[in-house]
């Protein structure tokens, strides 16, 4: 019988981020304790703050990317792409068939969340402009990239699909931190209202994760400047300050954090326009490929809106 994922955290949380037992692909896999073998994973990525130097803070957990081969075995069971849809890393502007045959597995606890792909999917990402796989195949650095036998180009597609990736997804992260905080429990403790009318899956209320998904908003934003200047993103530190400065506001009011996320966003997307317009001309606006004559792609309920010139003349 595989043995069970324990969530052992090491060192003081007050000192840094608390980390798992695991260091290497050796010991995440006997972590993990699935039928998943060292040489079934191909790339083993650490995204997030604590693969980057003073960002990780004592909440951060560990956020690895496995890439394995085709034949490799599902930790639990192989899924298929809704999860990122209804998380808001990919948008629903796929092309037809873009993921047949998808392959996505997943373990996870407080200390660490570890997504598993098949090569054959990760590669479907790519060519689809998700942005995290594109962040993925951009990093470089023992801190960052724990096995690496297949190395990927991280821009796999053509520049319209690199801004309408980023876009997409940074703004379903608006949209759902916008959910959360809508939802959030009221002054007394008492649960939060009940939102059926978005395919957009929340979490219980964390302010901290809240705070985060804004963050990953802008992110997104900057992330897709670098990938259509260079290629790849090769400044993950850039953009930290906007994190500090989200999880510097205080309470849990969604206003609040508007006022300082509004102007970040402002200048992310006046850069990313600056980088559109310099390799990928004919892009007036990077919101606009978001909206057409379909509708917008921020539907209501409108705890956030949408400010692309379709929108704005509707």
């Amino acid at each position: 019988m595989a043995a069970t994922a324990v969530a052992t955290r090491v060192g003081p949380a007050a000192d840094g981020p608390a980390s798992p037992a695991f260091h290497d692909v050796p010991s995440l896999v006997a972590t993990l304790g699935s039928k998943l073998r060292p040489e079934n994973v191909l790339n083993c990525y650490v995204l997030g703050s604590t693969s980057i130097n003073g960002a990780a803070t004592a909440a951060s957990d560990l956020d690895v990317v496995l890439v394995v081969t085709d034949d490799a075995p599902a930790l639990s069971k192989w899924r298929n792409q809704q999860w990122l849809r209804t998380h808001g890393w990919i948008g629903n502007q796929s092309r037809p068939h873009a993921f047949e045959g998808f392959q996505r597995d997943y373990a996870g606890c407080d200390a660490y969340d570890v997504w598993v792909y098949t090569l054959s999917s990760f590669r479907q990402l790519l060519a689809e402009g998700a942005p995290f796989a594109m962040e993925c195949a951009s990093l470089e650095g023992p801190n960052a990239v724990w096995k690496l036998s297949v190395p990927l180009d991280p821009v796999q597609c053509a520049p319209e699909q690199v801004i309408r990736g980023v876009c997409v997804a940074s703004l379903l992260h608006l949209y759902r931190a916008g959910l959360e905080f809508a939802c959030k429990p009221d002054p007394a403790g008492r649960g939060g209202k009940k939102l059926q009318c978005s395919a957009l899956k929340i979490e219980p209320w964390n302010l901290y994760k809240s705070k985060k998904t804004l963050f990953f908003s802008l992110r997104l934003l900057e992330y897709g400047a670098q990938l259509l200047e260079h290629g790849k993103i090769v400044d993950r530190t850039s953009i930290v300050a906007a994190k500090r400065a989200l999880l510097a506001v205080e309470g849990g009011e969604w206003e609040d954090h508007m006022a300082v996320y509004q102007g970040l966003h402002a200048a992310g997307l006046r850069r990313l326009e600056e980088a559109a317009a310099a390799h990928a001309p004919g892009i007036e606006g990077p919101l606009d490929l978001l909206c057409t004559e379909d509708g917008c792609y921020n539907p209501p309920p409108k705890q956030v809106t949408c400010h692309c010139e379709y929108c704005a003349a509707r």
